[in-house]
């Protein structure tokens, strides 16, 4: 069960830990990381960046069959404010609303994510592999924002 949660209901948390995959052993690390692979997308397309799993606490464990209560700690909405990048070809940069970044807006991570792909595009196109983009934020609790850095290593041409 979680605790905790206001933007998701305990049930549709439960829902998404379901769908993520087969049920684990209780490995205090191995659990922490299924259930941040699990809830972290569902919290960044709400703008909650700064999620985290404050407390795992085994209710019972028996055999294999294991009863957890979760508290999460949701954290604020940030909007995304910038976006910038390291690009070693092309030289560092920003980007504009026009590229397709919600700049302004609630910072969704499945339309921020949706950016960086179509950013990643432009080094396939140029005949670069193992594109690496590896996206960095900072967050200002104070003003709600996020400003979002792209470090960019282009791979092989």
């Amino acid at each position: 069960k979680f605790e905790g949660t206001a933007v998701f209901s305990s049930a549709q948390l439960e829902q998404m830990m379901r769908k993520s995959g087969p049920a684990i052993a209780y490995v205090p690390h191995r659990v922490r990381r299924a259930i941040d692979l699990a809830l972290r997308p569902a919290y960044e397309e709400k703008g909650r960046l700064a999620m985290k799993i404050a407390e795992i606490e085994p209710d019972r464990i028996d055999g294999p069959e294991t009863t957890l209560t979760i508290r999460l700690e949701e954290g604020p909405e940030f909007r995304l404010r910038s976006v910038r990048h390291d690009d070693p070809i092309d030289g560092p940069g920003s980007f504009a609303t026009s590229d397709g970044f919600p700049l302004g807006e609630l910072a969704n991570g499945r339309k921020v994510q949706a950016a960086v792909e179509r950013f990643s595009d432009r080094f396939s196109r140029r005949g670069y592999v193992n594109v690496r983009l590896t996206p960095v934020y900072e967050l200002n609790f104070a003003t709600g924002e996020a400003d979002l850095h792209l470090n960019v290593v282009p791979g092989k041409q």
